[in-house]
């Protein structure tokens, strides 16, 4: 999963028409045309707050190359201001929708810019990691001082990179959205390890695996979802359904739809054995709890022993027989494009054959 990181310093009056304070679904779809609404529809709920912000010819490389879903930095000056959600953009030369925000109004009409490029994004929240600097040494860009002009892409190398320089064990850990982070300052940031010590280190990680042949064409359905940006969460119940199957459980028999609540129930001998939450979310982690209270909330009343949250890729499982919170009831974190050896024998466990 990459990380989007966008400069919309307090020079701007833009950042805070449309980042520091949302529009409402309505308001933003007067502007689209028919297909555009049906994306944000498929993003939005009728009362979640979207946030919007552009780009032009010199962003779009980068811009490209984010999924939805995937997490958006917002820095203001040297501040690290919130975290967001990506969902989706559009190429545009009608300027109505800019005018309607106020980009730029304050300009003289020759000097406004029109944004070729105008993006959507969702779920604002607060992080501990405040400092611009911390990123900038996190990503070994200390001697670049113009590191971050504009909006910058980091691919899955260069997290999985950063991630081992401070010892940050989740995306959501190292961008101080998660519950457990602690504030982080630069100076915590260690310098840069040698190229030996990358690799010693990396020996001591579950490294990525061939993927077996039995996965390899939900995989690829995975990611063609992931580059579907007007997919529906049904797509994603499919993809659950399709990794059950593998696990050698039959549609209809034991993998159920909809039953009240619960987006997929998982039986076995007849007997409730999984609830199953799915989101569209390609952020999805332990730390959507949401999503987490919802699948409990329908296992209490069904009585299943196992609650998974999932988005198609990644699963987040839970025995709630092990402990008393969420954190002691969860025994795995997998991602299906992401297998290592550990989570392949978690796969394996959930298995008809072999689950108990």
């Amino acid at each position: 999963m990459g990380i989007y990181f966008i400069a919309a310093g307090s020079s701007s009056k833009n950042r805070q028409k449309t980042l520091d304070h949302p529009h409402s679904r309505e308001e933003i779809s007067q502007f689209l045309s028919p297909d555009w609404r049906k994306l944000l529809k498929s993003h939005f709920d009728k009362k979640e707050g979207v946030y919007v912000w552009g780009a032009n010819n010199r962003n779009i490389k980068d811009l490209a190359q984010i999924k939805t879903g995937e997490f958006v930095v917002d820095v203001k000056n040297k501040v690290v201001v919130q975290v967001l959600k990506y969902c989706f953009y559009i190429e545009t030369n009608n300027t109505r929708l800019q005018e309607y925000l106020g980009w730029d109004k304050e300009k003289p009409l020759a000097d406004r810019r029109p944004y070729h490029y105008v993006y959507f994004l969702k779920q604002p929240t607060p992080t501990r990691r405040t400092e611009k600097r911390f990123f900038q040494d996190a990503f070994n860009l200390a001697s670049n001082p113009q590191w971050l002009i504009g909006q910058k892409y980091f691919d899955d190398t260069k997290i999985i990179n950063a991630l081992e320089l401070t010892s940050c064990s989740t995306i959501e850990d190292f961008l101080g959205i998660s519950k457990h982070s602690p504030p982080f300052s630069s100076a915590q940031v260690p310098h840069p390890p040698s190229t030996l010590t990358i690799i010693r280190r990396k020996k001591h990680l579950s490294p990525k695996i061939e993927v077996p042949n039995w996965l390899k064409g939900l995989i690829g359905k995975i990611n063609a979802l992931k580059n579907d940006p007007g997919h529906l969460e049904r797509d994603h119940e499919d993809l659950v359904a399709s990794f059950f199957e593998i696990l050698g459980y039959e549609r209809i028999h034991d993998i159920k739809f909809r039953r009240g609540n619960i987006d997929i129930r998982i039986e076995k001998d007849n007997q409730p054995l999984i609830t199953i939450e799915v989101k569209a979310d390609w952020a999805l982690s332990p730390e959507s709890h949401n999503a987490l209270s919802q699948a409990y909330n329908y296992a209490l009343e069904t009585g299943t022993p196992f609650v998974i949250i999932t988005n198609g890729d990644r699963y987040c499982i839970y025995d709630r027989r092990q402990g008393m919170s969420y954190e002691e009831n969860l025994i795995a974190d997998i991602s299906l494009t992401s297998l290592t050896k550990g989570s392949l024998n978690k796969i394996e466990s959930l298995s008809k054959s072999t689950i108990v």
